[in-house]
């Protein structure tokens, strides 16, 4: 997210991602400011909205794909 009580969560992911390429990094916020370009830019594979009407279904279908693939 991008309002951590401890920082930007924008940054944290470019941390992460910066020492360790291999996480795969889904980023989720209830902003609608950020966008799909900005989180992925940042090393996010994909960005979730909490707003989104199929936020839940999303979330487990795209968890399911990342946790085959670093199987």
């Amino acid at each position: 997210d991008e309002h951590l009580p401890d920082g930007s969560g924008m940054h944290f992911c470019k941390e992460i991602n910066r020492t360790n390429t291999d996480t795969p990094i889904v980023m989720v916020s209830g902003d609608t400011y950020i966008t799909a370009a900005e989180a992925q830019a940042a090393g996010a594979k994909c960005l979730l909205t909490k707003s989104s009407v199929t936020y839940i279904e999303d979330l487990d279908r795209i968890a399911q794909r990342y946790a085959v693939a670093t199987a």
